[in-house]
């Protein structure tokens, strides 16, 4: 069993390059040290049971070798609690450990060794690594002769030797042809059934929705959705698609609203109005609040009807200030009742200026190309007034 409460990990980047030991002596005399955080993961939190398997999905850069890593004791966390049952084995960057100068044979007991495997497991289970490999016509060629695929190979069906509770993949499933994924696949179907614990992070989204029961979409570092796979996949593939399409197109067409027609253009139609029925602002501790600061993130929640209910939808929010568009966001869908043709989404908030802000709620029913086929949207009655942090 994996648990994580409020996991974050922080980095901090100096504004200075310094090369020389000279420029460190004098930055220590000055007493001069100017550092940026950078929040890799914020707010994690996560738990997978015995006989599960997690994906974790999400654009490069979201955090999720980061909050592997974690999982794994190689990072300590910033803040947050890990708690783990069993022994954990990371299946993280498999070329450690082994030496190129040695032969197949050799670098087996060596990386072996390293993973915890006594000589004589090695040796009792040896046959069986070179068959899972494919390498048998290869065991005395050293290690420098191999390809990538055979030294990924040779290492994967090496470590897969080793014994333990939950399993850290990171990307390995990649390596080899569609033969020996086959028979990784066997595998860790054979470990779920032996209720071990699994956590999977791969950019593979079909190996995701097919292997995975429960998916986590990291975005920017942050929780986006932690939830069935095909929903996970569903937000993060329209968030892609979001990221691709002109801005102006969005906007223009969610402006269209305001005149309450119906309007058409070659990248997307503007239905009837849609009615918002509550909007309310949290902050990061999850608390309601009214008071609302220059700087501080939030998160808003919005309950929105329809006129009719998308088959694959994706929320958005533009903040707007005065008749300037601040930004435009995606959501996260928090429920949906389809009888009632309602959905409540949540929307990540950054305010970087004081004054009074509108909203637009939009609605993208996707097909998954790069055109907006439709949006429904009506700017949001409730505004907000954002003051100062040294006002608040």
């Amino acid at each position: 069993m994996i648990k994580a409460t409020d996991l974050s990990k922080a980095y901090r980047i100096p504004h200075e390059k310094r090369t020389t030991l000279f420029e460190n002596i004098l930055h220590l005399l000055r007493g001069s040290f100017e550092y940026e955080r950078l929040d890799a993961l914020k707010n994690i939190n996560l738990e997978v049971k015995p006989g599960e398997c997690l994906g974790i999905i999400g654009p490069n850069g979201s955090g999720k070798s980061t909050l592997l890593k974690m999982l794994a004791g190689i990072v300590k966390p910033t803040e947050g609690l890990i708690k783990t049952e069993g022994d954990v084995v990371p299946f993280l960057d498999l070329s450690v450990g082994f030496q190129g100068d040695l032969t197949a044979k050799e670098n087996i007991y060596l990386y072996g060794s390293l993973r915890g495997l006594t000589r004589k497991e090695i040796h009792k289970r040896f046959d069986d690594i070179i068959e899972f490999a494919g390498l048998k016509k290869f065991v005395d060629t050293k290690l420098k002769d191999f390809s990538s695929g055979m030294h990924a190979r040779l290492a994967f069906s090496t470590a897969i030797q080793t014994e333990g509770d939950i399993f850290l993949i990171d990307e390995v499933l990649a390596v080899g042809d569609m033969e020996f994924q086959k028979k990784c696949f066997g595998v860790f179907e054979k470990l779920k059934k032996e209720g071990k614990c699994i956590v999977l992070v791969s950019h593979n989204l079909e190996l995701v929705r097919l292997f995975c029961d429960r998916a986590l979409y990291l975005d920017g570092g942050r929780f986006s959705f932690c939830g069935p796979s095909d929903e996970a996949i569903q937000l993060y593939q329209g968030k892609e698609e979001v990221n691709n399409i002109d801005p102006l197109i969005i906007q223009k067409a969610m402006g269209a609203e305001k005149e309450g027609k119906e309007k058409q253009n070659k990248n997307s139609k503007v239905m009837k109005v849609v009615n918002v029925k509550d909007i309310m602002f949290k902050d990061i501790g999850g608390n309601q609040t009214k008071s609302i600061a220059v700087g501080n993130r939030y998160e808003m929640h919005a309950r929105v009807k329809l006129n009719r209910m998308p088959p694959k939808i994706i929320v958005l929010c533009a903040s707007i200030k005065g008749q300037i568009w601040q930004e435009i966001t995606q959501g996260r869908i928090l429920s949906i009742d389809k009888k009632k043709k309602e959905f409540c989404a949540a929307y990540d908030q950054l305010f970087r200026s004081e004054g009074d802000y509108g909203f637009c709620i939009g609605v993208l029913d996707t097909r998954y190309g790069y055109n907006l086929d439709a949006v429904v949207v009506k700017e949001a009655e409730a505004r907000i007034n954002v003051k100062s942090k040294e006002k608040r």
